[in-house]
């Protein structure tokens, strides 16, 4: 189309006789496609215009050919946007020329725009449908979005493509919004977890390390509990250690059998002795070293009875190396002799998993003995200097809170004094385990400065040693003579100097007190109520009766006659509490059968004159009710504050009733019956009260406990009766003919009005227990014990008394009820956190390594 056009127009230049001069300005990249627009030159006898106009048109032209080459090459580069405006700009610089010529490049130049519209749009259709694929669908959208305003005649096909992206754009979002990963967001970080541990444990497993592949199998139920890989897994493991703890058992014990076996063997020495170097390391272990591989070592079971303590020495150096687990064991020194052996007392003592520190301590406590750890050894004997110095880190508020308490005005050292008297700067604690060194960091400064304002300045407030010794040695550590206890406020450490075993209490307190400021206590009550009752009865009870009379019992009421027996016609009333008031059904296993009725019929045994019958109705019920009530509340508490835990629905009683009234108004007499008058409500249930302290020592809580239980029991009634006479006139009346004889006469007649009045019967079991528990522990409150028997025997005088066949005229029941309330008591102490200061394990249940 567009050479056709072009071969017209030149066609046209040279019909009209125009004499066109090329300026060989082709446009780029296609300038062999397009019509050769070049400026021309005008004949002076064709062009009317002038040689000015010329000039000027010639100018435009050459600028129109020069942005169209730019405006083509921006089209081949695809880069529209830019083309666009190019060719624009050269439209707009159309409109002010006229001729054909003129008329000719804005035809062919517009029909180019059109064409780089269209390109454009087809182009962006394409990348918006790229977009859409890659779901982008903002830039899907911004690419439609646009299509309107490059090509109006796509504008429907672009509200379709925008229509259609927004359909997909929603769709998404509902996708991602149900998606696992939305809902879950961890959902892939734990599976990823999983695989990797479930990886590790099989590598642990197949490299038979059964401990740390359970280890690493336990891990995953804390990301998934239901995790079946970990749970077949586990079920491996398990059975291998299962496999392997069997062997290990048949080993220990030849193992055992083989050490006392050996035991009792005599040693036999070699003849010669190596006097060759030793080539082995010795290892330079400081006193806090010593004591902690002696906290390593533990011993499955010491027995000694009525052990020599040389025996016993020597048998805890050859069994630390045992179980030692660098086997190097602890070398225990004793420089005593025979004489003084023989003075002390033998050894007695059995224990399971216990360590050899203790072993130790325990040993010296019975016989009196005192340790020192002396470098890599232990020296043992009555005249050993146990004092040892150790170097414990230190809150300074705990130490703030100490020289609050304590006098100012005492003695005391500097709190930036030096090291205490008798130790070496910069001496090592001995003994005691790791000790608290290991605290609260960063706790070097205190957190106050101890500052008092003086007459002559600032003074410094001293921390006494005595100070020190009272505050500790109210919570448990003793200091005797030859201790001492100093602060060093540079370094917020206390330096003290004394026994082992009042070291290893200061140890353990400042690790409670670092732990714990001002204690919560948690009060967990578990409360088990159960009701048990007991009920049986067996029961004969017979009657004779009169066929056809009528009589009157004792009770007043009209009844068939009878003339003896257990009620004739009527219940018995202790078996009718029985079996109407606790059970609320028909106990009778044979109700009223007629005896004589049954057995002859119409005939009368003894006449027909004397139409007697003889009925029986046999009782009999055998009950086991039992009930229990639970019941585990928790409350929270601050230290030496009651908490009240109230189980227990509230009731209003009559408290007190008014006196009836009698009103006389004018003949007229009217009764007002007792108003009861009710008070405050009364609590039927369980009420615990307890009160908790913690001691001194940061570990017991004294527990003042008081619980009540309160039950409704019945009433208490009392029935009030009001007899009177009521007087009044009525007509006269003839006594035989009942007729009136007119006039009135004076009537009596005598009245009865009865009210109830009752009160509750209520019961109360107190318990007031003051105790001291270790924290964690639990103790039971029992022996509230409330038990009822009630026992009835009915029986025929004579007849009841004869052997065997006097137990058809007896009626027996009996119902034992028995209330038993348990109280479990628990008490934690809680950080201001709400934490546990310190975890109880469940005996028995894994904890899976939390």
């Amino acid at each position: 189309m567009e050479i056709s056009n072009r071969k017209l127009l030149s066609r046209g230049v040279v019909a009209i006789g125009l004499v066109v001069a090329v300026s060989g300005v082709p446009g780029e990249g296609v300038a062999g496609e397009r019509p050769d627009l070049s400026p021309v030159t005008w004949g002076a006898e064709a062009n009317p215009l002038t040689e000015q106009k010329i000039s000027t048109a010639d100018k435009q032209f050459a600028l129109q050919d020069e942005l169209l080459g730019k405006a083509r090459k921006f089209r081949s580069e695809e880069k529209f946007k830019e083309a666009v405006e190019l060719y624009e700009q050269i439209m707009e610089s159309l409109n002010g020329l006229e001729g054909s010529l003129a008329d000719t490049r804005r035809e062919t130049f517009g029909r180019e725009l059109a064409e780089t519209r269209r390109a454009w749009a087809d182009n962006l259709i394409a990348r918006a449908y790229s977009a859409m694929s890659d779901k982008r669908y903002n830039d899907a959208l911004a690419f439609a979005t646009e299509i309107r305003t490059v090509d109006p005649a796509l504008q429907a096909k672009a509200e379709a493509m925008i229509e259609e992206f927004q359909k997909k754009r929603r769709n998404a979002e509902v996708q991602r919004d149900v998606s696992l990963e939305t809902a879950a967001p961890s959902h892939a970080s734990d599976k990823a977890k999983i695989s990797l541990l479930l990886r590790e444990a099989q590598v642990f497993y197949d490299n038979n390390k059964f401990d740390e592949a359970r280890n690493r199998a336990e891990q995953v139920f804390l990301i998934d509990p239901y995790d079946v890989d970990a749970i077949a897994l586990l079920n491996k493991i398990y059975r291998q250690l299962y496999s392997y703890g069997l062997a290990r058992h048949e080993a220990d014990t030849a193992g055992m059998v083989a050490y006392s076996d050996w035991s009792w063997a005599e040693p036999v020495f070699s003849a010669t002795l190596s006097q060759g170097p030793s080539d082995s390391i010795q290892k330079q272990a400081s006193n806090q070293g010593v004591y902690a591989k002696m906290e390593r070592i533990v011993f499955p079971t010491i027995a000694f009875d009525d052990a020599d303590i040389m025996a016993v020495i020597r048998f805890l150096n050859n069994r630390s190396k045992t179980f030692d687990p660098d086997k190097e064991g602890v070398n225990i020194a004793t420089g005593m002799n025979s004489k003084t052996i023989e003075q002390l007392g033998r050894v007695t003592m059995n224990f399971t998993r216990i360590p050899m520190s203790e072993v130790l301590r325990y040993i010296c406590q019975d016989t009196g003995l005192k340790y020192r750890i002396d470098g890599d050894n232990v020296f043992i004997g009555p005249e050993v200097d146990e004092m040892q110095v150790r170097n414990f880190q230190i809150r300074g508020d705990l130490i703030s809170s100490i020289t609050d308490g304590a006098d100012a005005a005492g003695d005391g050292m500097d709190m930036g004094g030096g090291p205490m008297g008798g130790a070496p700067a910069g001496a090592a604690g001995g003994g005691g385990g790791a000790g608290a060194e290991l605290g609260v960091a960063g706790a070097a400064t205190d957190a106050k400065t101890f500052l008092t304002d003086a007459s002559a300045g600032q003074v410094r407030k001293r921390v006494t040693e005595a100070a020190l010794k009272k505050y500790f040695g109210d919570r448990g550590v003793m200091f005797f003579d030859g201790s001492s206890i100093s602060y060093d406020k540079r370094s917020g450490r206390l330096s003290v100097k004394n026994t082992p075993e009042n070291l290893r209490r200061l140890d353990e307190l400042i690790r409670q007190l670092d732990a714990i400021e001002k204690p919560l206590i948690m009060v967990e009550i578990k409360g088990i109520e159960v009701s048990e009752e007991d009920l049986q009865e067996l029961g004969f009870d017979w009657s004779m009766s009169a066929i056809g009379s009528v009589k009157t019992d004792a009770s007043g009421n009209m009844v068939s006659g009878w003339l003896f027996g257990q009620g004739g016609g009527q219940s018995n009333p202790a078996t009718r509490t029985v079996r109407e008031g606790i059970t609320g059904v028909n106990t009778a296993l044979i109700d009223g059968w007629n005896f004589f009725p049954s057995l002859f019929g119409n005939v009368h045994p003894f006449g027909s004159d004397v139409p007697l019958n003889i009925s029986l109705t046999i009782n009999a019920l055998s009950r086991n009710t039992r009930t229990e009530t639970l019941a585990a509340p928790k409350v929270m508490t601050s230290n030496d504050r009651m908490a009240s835990v109230r189980m227990v629905k509230s009731y209003q009683f009559p408290e007190d009733w008014d006196a009836y009234e009698i009103e006389d108004d004018d003949g007229n007499y009217t009764i007002t019956a007792p108003v009861p008058s009710f008070g405050d409500e009364t609590d039927i249930g369980i009420i615990f009260d307890v009160t908790p302290k913690v001691n001194a020592d940061n570990y017991t809580i004294t527990l003042e406990v008081n619980p009540t239980v309160t039950n409704y029991i019945g009433r208490d009634e009392y029935n009030i009766q009001v007899k009177g006479i009521l007087t009044e006139y009525v007509r006269a009346t003839d006594p035989s003919t009942g007729a009136f004889t007119g006039g009135t006469t004076l009537k009596q007649t005598k009245t009865t009005d009865r009210f109830n009045v009752w009160k509750p019967i209520i019961s109360r079991r107190n318990v007031k227990v003051n105790v001291n528990v270790y924290d964690g522990e639990t103790i039971i409150l029992g022996g509230m014990i409330d038990a009822t028997t009630t026992t009835r025997t009915d029986k025929w005088p004579i007849l009841g008394d004869l052997p065997l066949v006097g137990r058809f005229f007896q009626s027996q029941s009996e119902n034992i009820t028995r209330n038993n309330l348990l109280l479990f008591v628990t008490t934690r102490l809680v950080g201001n956190d709400g934490v546990p200061i310190r975890r109880n394990r469940a005996l028995g249940a894994p904890d899976f390594n939390r």
